[in-house]
């Protein structure tokens, strides 16, 4: 008789700020004025600890990182980079201003990412980071 395995996954939105290195005039200040900054670094590693504590019978575990631009953030930016534990996978909203080296770092730990198209980015740069995405088989979607 074959056995069913269920996969039990849980996805979490995690507002973490709302700072953002762009202050494009189309998007409400609520969502770069930095009114709510990010965590620091050992606020966000308590937290992230407190989250880790609370998930533990879960297989798979989905993290969106949401508020302003989620990669300003340097603890953001090493959780993702860092993981080793395959069960967490992230979600971003980006204006892909990160450089190239951490999103490749990165790419294996993404569940997928929505790429939002911004004239302040360089135009080559961000093309850069859409190829090496899909070179590495990440999810993305393009906003303009």
């Amino acid at each position: 008789m074959a056995r069913v395995l269920t996969l039990k996954q849980l996805s979490i939105q995690w507002q973490i700020g709302n700072q953002c290195n762009f202050r494009c005039d189309y998007c409400h200040p609520d969502l770069y004025g930095g009114s709510n900054p990010f965590l620091d670094y050992d606020q966000f590693q308590k937290g992230f600890l407190h989250l880790q504590e609370s998930v533990t019978s879960y297989d798979q575990i989905v993290i969106e990182f949401q508020g302003g631009e989620p990669t300003i953030s340097t603890a953001i930016r090493n959780k993702i980079a860092d993981n080793t534990d395959r069960r967490y996978r992230y979600v971003l909203t980006t204006n892909a201003s990160a450089d190239l080296e951490w999103f490749a770092k990165s790419a294996p730990n993404f569940n997928n990412l929505i790429l939002a198209y911004h004239p302040q980015v360089d135009t080559q740069h961000f093309k850069d980071v859409v190829n090496l995405l899909n070179d590495k088989g990440v999810p993305i979607g393009v906003v303009v």
